[in-house]
C-alpha cells in the first residue's frame, strides 16, 4: 500500500468510526434525495410538485431531531461502544423507516421508465457500496502526524485485516440494500415485511461499526500520545467530521 493510500484509508478510519463519527443532520437523506432526483428524467411540474411535497413532509416529521454536537465519545473498550451503539438502536430504526417510507411515497409517482432510472442508479450505488469506495475528508491531516516506517508497517497490517474482515459484512450489506429496494418499489409499502429486513440489517451494521471500532482502536494503539493529542485536536478544529 503506498504512503499516499495509507494516509487517506487511515483518514476514513480516524475521522469517523461508526457512533464515535459526528451524526448527520437528519434532514440530510433527505436533501441526497433531492439531489438524485434532480436529473429524473421526463419528470412534470405535478410530479415536481408531489415530490416536493412528500420531502417537505418528512422534513418536518423529523424537524424535533437534532444533530450532534460534533464531540466524538470516547469509550474504554468494545463493551462500553457496543453498549453505546445499542442504546441508540430504535432511533436508527426509526429514521431508517421514515426514509424507507419516503423512498416508497416518491416511487409511487413516478412512471415506469422513471423508475426503471431510479433503479439503475440505486444498483450503481450499491455497486460503489460493495467495492468499499470511502471518502476520506482529511488525509492531509493524518499526514501531520508523520508516521515512523514501523508504525506504517503495523498500521498497513491492521488495514489489510480490516479489509478482509470486511469483505463478507460489505457483501451482506449490498445484498441487503437491494432486498430493501424490492420492499420499497411496491404498489403497497409492507411494514411488517420492512421490520423483518430491518433486523438482518441492523444486525450486520452493527458488526461494521464494531470492526470499524476495533480497526480504529488498534490504530490509536500504535500512535505516540503527541500524535494522538495532534490528532484530538484535529477533531474539534471547525472542520471536522
Amino acid at each position: 500500500m503506498k504512503t499516499v493510500c495509507l494516509i487517506a484509508a487511515v483518514s476514513g478510519i480516524l475521522i469517523s468510526s461508526g457512533v464515535a463519527a459526528k451524526h448527520k443532520s437528519p434532514s440530510s437523506p433527505y436533501h441526497m434525495m433531492v439531489s438524485e432526483l434532480r436529473h429524473l428524467p421526463d419528470i412534470t411540474d405535478a410530479q415536481r410538485d408531489e415530490i416536493k411535497q412528500v420531502l417537505q413532509d418528512a422534513r418536518e416529521r423529523h424537524s424535533g431531531q437534532r444533530p450532534s454536537d460534533g464531540q466524538r465519545p470516547q469509550f474504554a473498550n468494545e463493551n462500553t461502544f457496543l453498549a453505546d451503539y445499542d442504546s441508540q438502536a430504535e432511533q436508527r430504526r426509526a429514521r431508517a423507516l421514515q426514509k424507507a417510507r419516503t423512498r416508497h411515497d416518491i416511487y409511487r409517482v413516478l412512471n415506469e421508465t422513471q423508475r426503471q432510472w431510479l433503479a439503475d442508479g440505486e444498483e450503481r450505488k450499491r455497486d460503489r457500496h460493495q467495492r468499499g469506495a470511502r471518502r476520506t475528508d482529511k488525509p492531509h491531516s493524518f499526514r501531520e502526524l508523520d508516521l515512523s516506517d514501523a508504525q506504517r508497517i503495523a498500521i498497513k497490517a491492521i488495514m489489510k485485516q480490516a479489509k478482509t474482515s470486511g469483505k463478507t459484512i460489505h457483501k451482506t450489506l449490498a445484498s441487503l440494500r437491494a432486498e430493501e429496494s424490492g420492499l420499497i418499489h411496491t404498489a403497497e409499502f409492507d411494514e411488517a415485511a420492512w421490520n423483518s429486513w430491518f433486523d438482518g440489517y441492523a444486525e450486520q451494521k452493527r458488526q461494521a461499526a464494531l470492526l470499524r471500532y476495533q480497526t480504529r482502536s488498534a490504530i490509536h494503539a500504535q500512535l505516540s500520545d503527541e500524535q494522538r493529542e495532534k490528532l484530538a485536536k484535529q477533531h474539534r478544529g471547525p472542520h471536522s467530521h
